[in-house]
């Protein structure tokens, strides 16, 4: 990893690019292409819209059906935690908010069972789904939950492989959704502590920019 690493020091001066992303093709396989990922068809339902993420114009590949756990980095070092099969991370995250010793009232299960991602640390997510929605998204751009941390993070992804494979006997892929501003020492940062729990497949997602002249 180290020499790989010594390879693209120019990069981490700049955001990530889809030629910074070429030392991990002897690690991990990436997949980079636009991924229209059922439930999030909303830019709101999304940590980090299609909007925000690098453009390629290369089209996607066909990934398996199986439910993807979508790692979420934006450039203010924020992650979010989402699984495309909302069953699955609502599961992940009660199951992690139990190991915390939080437990949640049937009210609150209702509103994570809504949950589009989760941003925060999942300590405080009994306070945070107790809030209408629309308090939600203000109480954290004003910081008043603390993010979701990258230790919370891995037990919420560890969560969902394993909620995945006792309710629908499938296994979980990884998708990432990082915008451009993001350094590479972030974003190696993050593949890190994947490759650590032994996650060496990584699915980029991008938007899809066609080179098609009229």
């Amino acid at each position: 990893m180290a020499a790989i690493k010594s390879r693209v020091t120019a990069a981490d001066k700049r955001g990530i690019s889809l030629p910074d992303i070429a030392p991990f093709s002897g690690i991990m396989l990436l997949t980079v292409g636009f991924f229209l990922l059922g439930r999030f068809q909303n830019p709101t339902d999304e940590a980090v819209a299609t909007e925000q993420l690098p453009t390629s114009s290369t089209w996607y590949c066909k990934l398996p059906d199986d439910p993807r756990a979508i790692i979420s980095l934006n450039g203010k070092k924020q992650l979010a935690f989402a699984v495309t099969s909302q069953t699955i991370q609502t599961a992940a995250i009660k199951t992690v908010a139990l190991h915390h010793h939080v437990r949640l009232t049937a009210a609150q299960l209702t509103e994570l069972a809504t949950l589009p991602y989760l941003d925060t640390n999942v300590e405080s997510i009994d306070a945070y789904l107790a809030m209408p929605v629309r308090q939600r998204n203000r109480a954290y751009q004003s910081n008043t939950f603390t993010p979701l941390s990258e230790a919370e993070l891995m037990e919420c992804i560890s969560a969902a492989k394993d909620a995945s494979e006792t309710l629908l006997h499938r296994p979980v892929y990884i998708a990432l959704r990082i915008t451009p501003e993001v350094k590479m020492p972030e974003v190696y940062r993050l593949t890190d502590l994947l490759q650590a729990r032994g996650i060496n497949r990584f699915d980029l997602a991008t938007q899809f920019q066609s080179l098609k002249t009229e």
